[in-house]
């Protein structure tokens, strides 16, 4: 424009002139305008890339610091060291699984990481049940204890009852002029770890003198100690006290000792009873139950009852040799060299045959008198084929029981003969 001017340009070359700058001034605006834009733009994806950025950093952090907390737990659980086995707390083996789980627990184990999430969740559940039950045997055994505290506290009131009771029978008795029966010192404690055939032998005949006013005497005799230690360890499980019975000795030493304070004045002691080269299959418990029929007389006859813990049999002698053949004459058939029960014959695989020679032998009274019944062995019984005579014959034999007061009587008896 200044150069026109100067130069005295007409007015339409110096409007032309102008039109021109004004084009080119709107150029220059339109090209700023357009550099801001961009300049803006790229600012924004900087600034987004930036975000986009943090954030992966961020995460990949936080992935590290995970993936060192999970290495840090494997190595824990890896080196830790259990109280328990693997063996015993340890999954079920995949076979066992795989053959025994339902098919819920199989869904998807042809992978293996599938396979062992369906094998905890299938370990899970069968624990769940274990612990129910545990808990249900638990509720049971609470609620037995109760029953037992409950039935302790009724037998507590029921002795003093049965005290009351006697209090009040000692007049009568006193007015009927019956003589009071006590028993030796110690007699107690041995009746409570008598086995119960012998206990129930025990006490018949103690009643039966008691009743009938014999002239006998019951008592126990044997290893006391031995007794209580078979008796502690029976009651860690009958399996153990059937153990310990095969491998036990009778104390003779100890034997002979209370059966020399059983003596009277001037008695000498019988020779000791002739015993088996014992098996343990016939070794019998430490306690005898011992009744001295004729106790009135010079030399009573002395009766002892042995019960044989594996055979489950009572057998009889007498502490003087010379009076034990007598025993076979008590009863009219009853010599005791047959085995009265099959389940000895079961228990010593068939082969049990009672040797003659042995003084002890187990009379049909003498289980009788224990409360042992049972049916003879199968061969004594004879065939199918003799059905009608076993019943007309044996069937009388053995309903046939041996009472205590017939025992006692016919032990006097057999005494004042000799």
């Amino acid at each position: 424009m200044l150069a026109c001017k100067k130069r005295g340009a007409s007015a339409e070359e110096t409007n032309a002139v102008f039109m021109k700058g004004l084009v080119c001034l709107t150029q220059i605006k339109a090209a700023n305008r357009s550099l801001c834009e961009e300049t803006e733009r790229v600012r924004d994806s900087t600034a987004e890339a930036k975000a986009q950025f943090d954030t992966a950093e961020l995460s990949l952090q936080n992935l590290l610091y995970e993936k060192g907390h999970y290495l840090k737990e494997i190595r824990a659980c890896q080196s830790f060291r259990s109280k328990y086995s693997d063996e015993d707390i340890g999954l079920m083996p995949e076979g066992e699984f795989l053959a025994t789980a339902p098919e819920q627990f199989k869904v998807g184990i042809e992978d293996a990481h599938t396979r062992m999430l369906q094998r905890l969740d299938h370990e899970k559940h069968k624990r769940g049940e274990a612990l129910k039950k545990v808990e249900a045997l638990r509720t049971r055994r609470d609620a037995l204890a109760a029953s037992v505290a409950a039935k302790r506290a009724f037998l507590t009131t029921l002795e003093e009852q049965f005290m009351e009771i006697r209090d009040k029978a000692e007049p009568v008795r006193a007015k009927l002029g019956i003589p009071v029966m006590r028993r030796p010192p110690g007699q107690a404690r041995c009746a409570e770890l008598l086995p119960l055939p012998l206990y129930v032998a025990y006490v018949q005949l103690a009643a039966a003198q008691e009743a009938f006013d014999l002239p006998a005497e019951v008592s126990i005799t044997g290893s006391l100690a031995e007794a209580e230690a078979l008796s502690g360890r029976s009651g860690e499980g009958a399996s153990a006290a059937e153990g310990d019975a095969e491998g036990m000795e009778v104390d003779d030493d100890k034997e002979d000792a209370d059966l020399d304070a059983e003596l009277e004045p001037g008695e000498h002691r019988p020779a000791k009873r002739p015993r088996s080269a014992g098996t343990a299959l016939d070794q019998a418990h430490p306690l005898i139950v011992t009744a001295k029929a004729g106790a009135d007389s010079g030399r009573p006859l002395m009766l002892r009852l042995r019960y044989v813990t594996r055979l489950k049999l009572v057998t009889a002698d007498c502490a003087d040799p010379a009076d034990t053949p007598r025993l076979a004459r008590l009863f009219d058939g009853d010599d005791g060299l047959t085995v009265p029960s099959e389940a000895a014959h079961l228990a010593s695989g068939g082969q049990l045959s009672w040797e003659p020679t042995r003084s002890d032998r187990p009379y049909r009274w003498a289980q009788d008198l224990a409360g042992l019944d049972s049916l003879p062995p199968l061969d004594a019984l004879g065939s199918a084929a003799d059905c009608a005579a076993l019943a007309a014959e044996r069937l009388p034999q053995l309903r046939r029981k041996a009472n205590a007061q017939t025992v006692l009587e016919r032990l006097c008896a057999l005494r004042g003969s000799a």
